[in-house]
């Protein structure tokens, strides 16, 4: 397993955590340096303008410092998805915790489906790896990525 990997199993499992105790987890950025220091950052944002402004930041950070990226968020996901329905609103969403890891040449996504039990608290599921080039979001800092030859 490479330190990537490791990593980001490691933010989930601290995710999941969370998550049990506190029934919320911030979004996360975490920037690995070049020379390997761990830069972490809480996010936060009242609306979506903020949240774009937030996410246009931290790809900054990543692309004018060479540093990678990591992403620790909770989502909402949906079987079926809607255009008229946000998932935050479906009766059919369900939840998972994200960790997507983006460097210059390399994006990577563990995504952990959950339930809650009876008192609300994460109950996770089969979790999932997706590997470039699978992998398209507006969070990656480098969308244009060459991979390593």
């Amino acid at each position: 397993m490479d330190e990537l990997t490791s990593l980001m199993q490691t933010f989930a499992s601290a995710t999941v955590d969370t998550l049990r105790r506190f029934g919320y987890m911030p979004p996360l950025a975490i920037f690995i340096t070049p020379e390997g220091r761990y830069i972490p950052s809480v996010m936060f944002w009242r609306n979506d303008t903020e949240k774009d402004a937030t996410f246009a930041r931290a790809r900054h950070i990543a692309r004018t410092t060479a540093a990678a990226v990591v992403y620790v968020l909770d989502t909402w996901l949906m079987r079926h998805p809607s255009l008229e329905v946000p998932p935050s609103e479906s009766a059919e969403r369900g939840e998972a915790i994200v960790v997507l890891a983006f460097t210059p040449t390399t994006a990577r996504a563990l995504i952990i489906p959950f339930t809650r039990d009876h008192r609300g608290r994460p109950t996770p599921l089969q979790p999932q790896w997706v590997e470039s080039p699978e992998i398209e979001s507006r969070l990656d800092p480098w969308p244009q990525r060459t991979p390593p030859s």
